[in-house]
């Protein structure tokens, strides 16, 4: 993901993230973070309805476990600085 918006300003970072299995078929997924530095990134997941559902941390590589959550649309963010990646 490249786009990010802070206080209104749109920016283009040098950043990639992926999660897969997409869809979730197991529960868990994996993140996985490209062209990092060493501070670490802050995970939130919402739901499709725009709820809080899991907070967890991560450098380069993540496994989360969200097979107690229900079937559906999670969106996952990335939160770094003052820095928003985005995902679904």
């Amino acid at each position: 993901m490249k786009h990010l918006e802070t206080d209104g300003i749109t920016e283009e970072q040098d950043f990639i993230f992926s999660v897969f299995p997409n869809p979730i078929t197991s529960g868990n997924v994996t993140i996985q973070a490209e062209n990092t530095t060493s501070s670490p990134f802050v995970i939130n997941v919402f739901d499709e309805s725009g709820r809080f559902v899991y907070l967890s941390s991560m450098q380069t590589e993540k496994q989360i476990d969200l097979s107690k959550l229900p079937t559906g649309v999670y969106f996952i963010e990335l939160y770094k600085g003052l820095y928003i990646y985005n995902s679904i």
